[in-house]
């Protein structure tokens, strides 16, 4: 199952982390801030998007090929 968590601040990463852990789900964070996805990167399950999802349209793109 691929999931994509939006933001990877002090909720989003943690959340992120611990749906990573479970080997059937790939999980993509996806955050416009440089910082927390650095933050992210030490999570070597994690992928890592940059992405800004403040507008309804690049939002419906960036969550369509996701399952959650």
């Amino acid at each position: 199952m691929k999931i994509l968590v939006l933001g990877a601040g002090r909720v989003g990463l943690p959340m992120a982390v611990d749906l990573a852990e479970d080997p059937q789900f790939s999980v993509t964070v996806a955050d416009i801030n440089q910082k927390n996805l650095s933050s992210a990167k030490k999570y070597a399950r994690l992928k890592i998007l940059r992405a800004d999802a403040s507008k309804t349209p690049r939002l419906t793109k960036l969550i369509r090929d996701y399952d959650l």
